[in-house]
């Protein structure tokens, strides 16, 4: 069901409560399976069923049973809850690089632009980075730029040695990157993908890189940051 949802939002059929949905499924499916290593309680089952049925027929949803839902298992991220690991949270600790997650509140009703959530965290927005995918001729390559700065797409193609580069669309972003939105693709989480980063990235003081996860940022120091996604250092960006 989740990943029907994330291909139905990609085509831009779903899109605001549904999609928060499908995120919540994918919470209790990953909280009551193996992904968190602990035991599968009953009410995490129960409660795995009850929401997939409710997104079957989403009437339930707005009526009733999303809201008993809810209310029995408290707010998403509230204060104290466990953090789950994501892709990318798990990658940084293989690799031995440390990092401090930083929560935010998230509104899945109202889309989070990278510089509006700078503002959120009260950090310039020079320090938090967006990874925005292209397509370099016929190539997907990631680019990494500070969210103060605009992607200059001839900079990227000259950069990742090709000829042309245009963004890519909604559907091939979340085909790339797994992001259920362009706000939350994580440069840790492009395994296949170059990364090009821009030459302002590795300057002094921490960065800002989302986890993959709406909510959560991951604060790390931007040369541990480069020598983990391997990224080419040029300018790709207009000033």
């Amino acid at each position: 069901l989740y990943q029907g949802l994330r291909e139905l939002r990609a085509r831009g059929l779903v899109e605001g409560r549904l999609a928060a949905w499908a995120e919540d499924l994918r919470e209790v499916g990953n909280a009551a399976a193996h992904i968190s290593g602990a035991p599968v309680t009953r009410r995490d089952a129960e409660d795995a069923i009850i929401l997939a049925t409710a997104l079957v027929d989403h009437l339930y949803v707005v009526n009733r049973r999303y809201a008993e839902f809810r209310a029995r298992r408290g707010p998403v991220r509230g204060a104290g809850a466990a953090l789950r690991e994501t892709p990318a949270m798990k990658l940084l600790r293989k690799s031995r690089v440390p990092f401090t997650p930083r929560q935010y509140t998230h509104d899945p009703g109202r889309a989070k632009s990278r510089r509006h959530l700078a503002a959120e965290l009260g950090v310039p927005a020079a320090r938090v980075l967006k990874a925005v995918i292209a397509r370099v001729d016929d190539r997907p390559v990631a680019a990494l730029a500070p969210a103060s700065l605009d992607i200059d797409l001839p900079a990227l193609a000259g950069a990742a040695g090709g000829a042309a580069a245009r963004l890519a669309g909604p559907a091939e972003v979340s085909r790339l990157s797994w992001a259920t939105a362009s706000e939350v693709v994580s440069p840790l989480a492009l395994p296949y993908l170059a990364v090009v980063a821009d030459e302002t990235v590795g300057g002094p003081g921490a960065v800002y890189v989302s986890s993959g996860r709406h909510g959560l940022e991951l604060e790390l120091d931007p040369g541990d940051l480069m020598r983990v996604i391997g990224a080419t250092l040029a300018r790709i960006t207009t000033r």
